[in-house]
């Protein structure tokens, strides 16, 4: 999305050149690769581990660094493989879309018109928020030394990237609709 994003903004003249049905297929073919390999992977590492300490894991749902700490095994190759998964998986596309949205805002001040400027910069600041919501708090999440403590933010930044970010898309989304806004006024009033 911050790739569509960036060509439709900074190349506004070349979008249809440049985002064609095979770049799309590319794009989604990448991203469904990566996942199914994660997906693999994260199958095949929980399936090798001996459950021991307890049959209730203290979180949402059964994610590998919460089946981590009920494991007998020794995981500190397990937790090597979530960093470098994280880093690569995680924070690789986040500094990516993130160099997208500043070259956008790049373009975006340059732009005369204040009208102008402020639509690209509301379309971008929604986006850029969600991204930033969302990837940090994985980053966090995945990141965080496994710590006896540390279970309490897992299960925050868990809410935040599975359930905060797909509900603000479609407020984001509706909030931009002349007659949402206006129906909002219409019940603050």
């Amino acid at each position: 999305m911050a790739y569509d994003r960036y060509v439709a903004v900074c190349k506004p003249l070349h979008y249809h050149l440049i985002m064609n049905k095979k770049k799309y297929i590319l794009l989604l073919l990448g991203t469904w690769i990566c996942g199914s390999a994660n997906s693999v992977f994260m199958t095949v590492s929980i399936y090798h581990l001996d459950l021991c300490r307890s049959d209730k894991i203290q979180h949402f749902f059964c994610d590998i660094k919460a089946l981590e700490k009920i494991s007998c095994n020794n995981t500190s190759m397990l937790q090597i493989f979530i960093y470098l998964e994280t880093l690569s998986l995680g924070l690789g596309p986040f500094l990516v879309s993130l160099t997208s949205y500043i070259k956008i805002i790049g373009v975006v001040l340059q732009i005369q018109s204040p009208e102008g400027k402020r639509k690209a910069f509301s379309t971008c600041t929604s986006h850029l928020t969600v991204l930033t919501i969302f990837y940090g708090s994985i980053l966090l999440q995945y990141t965080m030394p496994p710590l006896e403590k540390v279970h309490f933010f897992d299960q925050i930044f868990t809410v935040l990237y599975t359930a905060l970010t797909p509900m603000l898309n479609p407020i984001i989304y509706s909030l931009r609709n002349k007659e949402v806004k206006s129906a909002i006024m219409r019940i603050i009033r």
